[in-house]
């Protein structure tokens, strides 16, 4: 786990801690229900109910065997691949426009890290040392 940083005021180390907690929380909040609901997928009973009176796989078997299933899966692959290209499309042209507003004229989102890691080498660097 990270630790807050050596010289950090003991305000800054409780809100440190206090924002591990909080993420924790978040993510627990966010992970319990399907933790809560993962083992009922192996129900024998055609309801969800606890305690399970047995395991079973009929659910994956009517999935994977169900051609109905199959074929709305099938279709989906392509149009959430779109999607993402889409999207990604969309951001790299924001990147660019941003880019472009700050004086970085045709840069890409790749151009755009590759100078901002270059400018983070040469502030990094000594003073009059060899390039």
């Amino acid at each position: 786990m990270l630790k807050p940083a050596p010289y950090a005021m003991p305000i800054e180390k409780a809100m440190f801690y206090a924002g591990w907690a909080f993420t924790a929380i978040v993510l627990l909040f966010l992970i319990a229900p399907i933790l809560a609901v993962m083992p009922l997928s192996f129900n024998a009973e055609p309801y969800f109910s606890y305690p399970m009176p047995g395991l079973s796989l009929q659910w994956y078997r009517d999935f994977f065997g169900n051609e109905r299933w199959w074929g709305a899966a099938v279709s989906a692959v392509p149009l959430a691949l779109s999607e993402q290209a889409l999207v990604l499309r969309v951001r790299e042209g924001g990147a660019t426009q941003r880019a472009s507003a700050r004086g970085y004229r045709g840069a890409t989102g790749s151009q755009l890290a590759a100078e901002r890691q270059s400018r983070a080498r040469r502030a990094t660097q000594p003073r009059g040392a060899c390039q």
